[in-house]
C-alpha cells in the first residue's frame, strides 16, 4: 500500500542530557521559529508554514538501538532516521552500532554525531559504505542544523518509499498489461472470434482474415484469393440478407452495424455467428475499408432457443402451455375474421383425476398426465394445437374446423382415446374426460370470450354427469346432435341396404 507519513526518529546516545536536548529541539516549535527567521533574512518571506511533529524514541547503547529497530520493523512501524553518537562506552561505538542498525533495516537514514572519534572520517566512510544514507553532525551542534537534518532525512525516507511504491505499482501494471495482451492473443488464436478486413468497393474483396478461420475448416489463403469468398462462408439462405446489410455501408453516412447469419464450415455444417463491422473512411468520407469481427454464437442461440421453448411449453408433458395456447388462439381468431378457415376450441378436464394422486401418489399422476398428452397428440392433426392449461386441464385448438359438427367428431374421438385402459407403474386404471366446445362463427365476440365460453360448456358437461361433451349453446348442441344422429342413421342404412335411389326428371 502507499506509504504514509513517517517522522519517527531514534535517538542513540549514552548521555541522558543529550536526549533532552534533542527533545527540546525536535519536540517544540523553537527550532522551526528560528528557521523561519533565518529564511526571512535570506529570502524575504518564510517558506516554513507549519512545524513538523516528530515522534521520538530513545536508546542509550548500540545493542538496545538494534533491538528497537528490529522490533519496529516487526510492528510495521519503522524508524525513518536515527541520530547516533560516535562514542558510547562501554558498548558498541557509533560505527559498529550503525553496522548493526543497517543489518536490521538497510533503509534507515542516519546522522552520526561526534565531537571526537577514534577513526578518521576516511576510515568511517570506507567501513560503512554510506553512499547517501549517512550525514555527519559535529558537536556542539546547532538547533537549526538538528531540525534541518531531521526534516530532510525523514522527508527523504518518505520520498524513497513513495518512489519504490510507484515503481512497484508501475511494474505490476506493466506485468498485468503484458499478461492481458498475452491472454488476448491466446484468446484470439484459440477462440471462435475471427477478424477480417474488406476493401471498400461494391464487391467487397477480402484483404485480410485471421488465421483461426482454419478452426472452421477454411484455408485463409484460399479465401483471400477467391472472388466468391462470401459464397464459401455464408449459408445460401442467408446470403441475400447479408448482402443487403453490407450494401448499406456503401452509403456515405452509414455507420457500423451487426447482423447474425449461419456460417458454413469446411465439412458442410453451419455455425451461427454475429458479424459486427464498421466502415473506415478518408477525410472526404470515401469508404476505404470495412473492418469487422465474426463471433461464434452457436451455443448462445441454442440456449436462447431452449429458453424460448421452455417459455412456450409445459414442463411436464411437453405440450404447449397456457400462454402459447392463448397467443395462437388470438392469431387464429384474427385470421378467421379476415376470411381464413374457422376453428374450434375444445376445453378438456379429466374426470376423477384427484383420486389417482391421492391413492397412488403424484409421480403416478404425472405419468398419467404424460400418457394423456401423448394420446391427445395422436388424435390431432398438425394443424391442431394441443396444450396443457394446468393441473388436469387440457385444450385443443382445432384448425380448419370446417363446420361445428367436425368439432363434435373430434371431441368423441378424444373421449374414446382417453377412456381406453392405462397401465402405469404396474397399476391398471381408467379415466374419462369432460369436454366443452366453442367453435368460431361469424360474429364471435373475441378470442378470450371464446375460451370462457368453452370453459362454461365444460362446466355444463361435468355438471350433467361427466364423460360427455357439450357446445357452449343449446342451439349448437341440438344442431350437432341432429347431424350426428343423421350421419349414424345413414351409415346404418347403407350397411342394411335400406337406401333406394329415385330419379326425378327436370323438364323445361
Amino acid at each position: 500500500m502507499n506509504p504514509s507519513e513517517n517522522r519517527r526518529i531514534l535517538l542513540v546516545d549514552d548521555t541522558p542530557a543529550i536526549h533532552e536536548d534533542y527533545r527540546k529541539i525536535l519536540a517544540s516549535d523553537a527550532a522551526a521559529s528560528d528557521l523561519d527567521e533565518a529564511e526571512i533574512s535570506l529570502f524575504g518571506e518564510p517558506a516554513h508554514t507549519a512545524a513538523i511533529r516528530f515522534e521520538l524514541d530513545s536508546a542509550y547503547q548500540g545493542a538496545e538501538a538494534s533491538d528497537k529497530v528490529g522490533a519496529s520493523l516487526l510492528a510495521n512501524r519503522p524508524y525513518a532516521m536515527a541520530f547516533v553518537d560516535m562514542r558510547m562506552p562501554p558498548g558498541w561505538d557509533g560505527v559498529e552500532t550503525i553496522e548493526h542498525l543497517w543489518q536490521e533495516d538497510p533503509e534507515l537514514q542516519i546522522v552520526i554525531c561526534t565531537a571526537y572519534s577514534d577513526y578518521s572520517w576516511r576510515e568511517v566512510l570506507s567501513r560503512l559504505d554510506v553512499r547517501d544514507r549517512l550525514l555527519i553532525l559535529k558537536k556542539p551542534f546547532d538547533a537549526i542544523e538538528v531540525y534541518q537534518f531531521a526534516s530532510a532525512l525523514t522527508t527523504k525516507w518518505e520520498m524513497t518509499k513513495q518512489a519504490a511504491f510507484k515503481m512497484s505499482s508501475l511494474e505490476e501494471a506493466v506485468e498485468e498489461r503484458t499478461r492481458e495482451l498475452s491472454d488476448a492473443n491466446i484468446i484470439v488464436q484459440n477462440s471462435p472470434v475471427i477478424l477480417y478486413r474488406l476493401r471498400g468497393e461494391p464487391s467487397f474483396p477480402l484483404i485480410y482474415i485471421s488465421h483461426n478461420i482454419i478452426k472452421l475448416g477454411h484455408d485463409p489463403a484460399t479465401l483471400l484469393a477467391s472472388p466468391s469468398w462470401a459464397e464459401s462462408l455464408i449459408e445460401p439462405a442467408d446470403q441475400a440478407k447479408v448482402g443487403t446489410a453490407m450494401a448499406r455501408i456503401l452509403e456515405k453516412d452509414a455507420e457500423g452495424a451487426s447482423i447474425e447469419f449461419r456460417l458454413r464450415t469446411g465439412d458442410g455444417a453451419c455455425r451461427w455467428v454475429e458479424n459486427r463491422y464498421v466502415p473506415v473512411r478518408d477525410k472526404e468520407g470515401r469508404l476505404i475499408e470495412v473492418e469487422g469481427i465474426i463471433i461464434d454464437i452457436t451455443e448462445r442461440k441454442a440456449a436462447e432457443e431452449k429458453i424460448a421453448l421452455l417459455a412456450r411449453t409445459d414442463g411436464l408433458t411437453g405440450l404447449a402451455n397456457r400462454s402459447t395456447f392463448i397467443e395462437r388462439l388470438r392469431q387464429s381468431f384474427a385470421a378467421a375474421q379476415r376470411g381464413a378457415a374457422p376453428f374450434a376450441i375444445l376445453y378438456l378436464d379429466l374426470d376423477h383425476f384427484k383420486p389417482v394422486n391421492d391413492t397412488l401418489g403424484h409421480p403416478v399422476g404425472d405419468l398419467l398426465l404424460r400418457e394423456v398428452a401423448e394420446r391427445l397428440r395422436q388424435c390431432t392433426r398438425e394443424s391442431d394445437l394441443v396444450a396443457r392449461l394446468g393441473g388436469d386441464e387440457f385444450a385443443v385448438l382445432q384448425g380448419e374446423m370446417g363446420e361445428p359438427a367436425n368439432a363434435g367428431i373430434l371431441a368423441a374421438k378424444l373421449q374414446a382415446a382417453l377412456s381406453a385402459p392405462y397401465r402405469i407403474n404396474g397399476n391398471d386404471m381408467r379415466i374419462s374426460v369432460s369436454i366443452g366446445i366453442c367453435p368460431f362463427v361469424q360474429g364471435s365476440s373475441g378470442a378470450d370470450i371464446m375460451l370462457v365460453q368453452a370453459d362454461m360448456a365444460l362446466y355444463r358437461s361435468k355438471n350433467e354427469g361427466r364423460n360427455q361433451y357439450h357446445f357452449h349453446s343449446d342451439e349448437l348442441d341440438k344442431e350437432v346432435l341432429d347431424r350426428t344422429i343423421l350421419a349414424e342413421e345413414l351409415r346404418t342404412g347403407v350397411d342394411n341396404g335400406e337406401l333406394e335411389l329415385y330419379y326425378q326428371p327436370q323438364i323445361e
